[in-house]
């Protein structure tokens, strides 16, 4: 049975950080997916059909007909063996199935015997869970039904897709502040297992009052979601950038010292000064100060290393601002 790693390399340590990064873990059950999930067990005739993620410990539900459990230990999971392929994993009875015979969830309750599932893959293509069908007596399917569970899950790609940029500003820009939070928690914790570095990029307009008042407020939060766009442009694919209490910016960047993430701000603000983000105002032009952080405390909670990130760059601006300042917190 294939156990879940977390890899410091390969395509399942890339692929689990993105599912993190999707907002779809651990989402309150939603009506329009169970009425999907109701629908492919009508369609395919069986008594059970999920829309199951894959987490790195755990098989998470976040739809479910006719089956109790919301989550199971991922190396007991089907649906981890469908993710490892690109076309739909088809089991007629999962006795006779050498990978499967010996699976409690096989040789007990729910006493599975047929399932199929297709992959479900994220914005990046990245394979982030599966819709399947389970069945507790054998049988076979068709192309027909195939192509059916196919297009089913065509369906609800599409919709994970579009919540994904529900739970982020501008389409999937930036993310929210609870899911920033949660995000750098799981990197918190990564880098504790791993002892690698992480840092931590906070960021604001030293004029945020100003440019409320001239822009107003929906204006001016597009004009930082606009600044969040340039971030975007000079970071990394592992860096994660999170729109706090729309003021300051948190860039989270894994597996980066306290040098490198200096450079990175340095970098941030200066192609913040020379864009159209640096609107004029009646007292001068829009500045900008970040905080290049390294986090050194492995154990402290997201909350209270967001609410020391925003001190600082508050204590920063204070001693007149536009400036770029690193530090570590211990």
């Amino acid at each position: 049975m294939p156990q879940a790693t977390d890899r410091r390399s390969g395509s399942d340590f890339e692929r689990v950080r993105a599912l993190e990064r999707s907002g779809l873990l651990d989402q309150p059950e939603d009506d329009a997916l169970q009425r999907l999930v109701r629908l492919t067990a009508t369609v395919m005739d069986t008594p059970i059909a999920l829309i199951s993620l894959i987490d790195q410990d755990r098989q998470w539900c976040l739809a479910r007909h006719g089956l109790n459990q919301k989550q199971t230990p991922r190396a007991v999971s089907f649906c981890t063996h469908t993710i490892q392929q690109d076309t739909p994993l088809v089991v007629p009875d999962a006795r006779q199935d050498p990978r499967f015979s010996n699976n409690p969830l096989v040789t007990s309750s729910p006493h599975i015997r047929f399932y199929a599932g297709c992959p479900l893959r994220g914005k990046k293509q990245h394979k982030l869970g599966t819709l399947c069908v389970i069945d507790r007596h054998t049988r076979t399917i068709s192309q027909a039904q195939l192509q059916l569970l196919e297009d089913l899950s065509d369906i609800v790609n599409r919709d994970l897709i579009a919540r994904h940029a529900l739970l982020t500003h501008h389409n999937g820009l930036v993310a929210k502040s609870d899911l920033f939070s949660f995000v750098l928690t799981r990197e918190l914790e990564r880098a504790a297992t791993t002892q690698t570095p992480l840092s931590l990029i906070a960021l604001a307009c030293d004029q945020h009052e100003d440019v409320c008042g001239v822009l107003g407020i929906t204006n001016s939060l597009r004009w930082l979601l606009s600044i969040c766009s340039i971030c975007t442009d000079n970071s990394n694919d592992s860096d994660f950038i999170g729109l706090m209490d729309q003021r300051m910016i948190a860039v989270l960047l894994p597996d980066t010292n306290i040098q490198s993430a200096l450079a990175r701000a340095v970098a941030m603000r200066m192609a913040l000064r020379h864009s159209s983000a640096a609107i004029d105002l009646p007292h001068g032009t829009a500045s900008f100060s970040a905080m290049a952080l390294e986090v050194q405390n492995r154990q402290i909670q997201a909350s209270d290393l967001l609410q020391l990130c925003e001190q600082k760059l508050k204590g920063l601006q204070a001693n007149l601002g536009d400036q770029t300042a690193s530090d570590c917190i211990h």
